[in-house]
């Protein structure tokens, strides 16, 4: 026979019980990282037994590929769609200020998960296909609004530099407040502000 796949929970108190075994996964892989966590530890951190862990998830890898998800799905909402009215009125320069400062806000507010589950992806394909998934996302949201602010042509002719931008600034936002920077916020944010500016006007000014 093969392996039983854990069935969607459709009760309230089942759905109650998933989620709390969620939140115990995410804190202990927040605390302690993945490779230190067993199964057990999540079921003991949520107050079940192990068997009702594997009614809900087949194992701890599943169940880290659905918090990923779900913290990818929340920068992306945070960083990404909860944007002002007033976008459209800003200068370019303005517009990637605002949104590099929405990407620094979004990994402080889950950086303790985020630097755990981050280095996975250089050793699991499952999780690299995760975050190159929502790199993909963000670069073309992104180009879509510094296209609708600046008029640069349309979101696929300048989505290549874009991409490169979106890796920079996630890069430097995780290093902030992963590793420490010799900056602080304010001035690391300016920093980067002008050198994407530069790099943009330079791209788009040569076309």
């Amino acid at each position: 026979m093969g392996k039983r796949t854990p069935a969607t929970p459709k009760q309230q108190r089942s759905i109650q019980t998933r989620q709390k075994i969620k939140e115990a996964a995410y804190h202990l892989y927040e605390t302690r990282g993945y490779h230190a966590v067993t199964s057990n530890d999540i079921a003991t951190e949520a107050g079940v037994n192990i068997g009702t862990f594997y009614n809900y998830f087949e194992n701890k890898k599943v169940l880290l590929l659905e918090l990923l998800e779900d913290f990818q799905k929340r920068f992306f909402h945070q960083a990404f769609e909860q944007l002002p009215p007033k976008m459209g009125s800003l200068t370019s320069r303005e517009a990637i200020a605002f949104m590099v400062k929405k990407s620094f806000d979004a990994f402080r507010k889950e950086k303790g998960f985020f630097s755990s589950v981050y280095p996975l992806q250089y050793m699991d394909p499952d999780v690299e296909k995760i975050f190159r998934k929502y790199e993909r996302l963000e670069s073309t949201r992104a180009a879509e609004i510094y296209a609708q602010v600046t008029g640069l042509g349309a979101p696929g002719e300048i989505k290549k530099q874009i991409t490169t931008v979106s890796i920079i600034v996630a890069t430097v936002s995780n290093r902030f407040y992963t590793l420490g920077l010799p900056m602080g916020k304010k001035e690391t944010i300016h920093a980067l502000t002008e050198m994407i500016h530069a790099y943009l006007t330079a791209a788009f000014s040569a076309r």
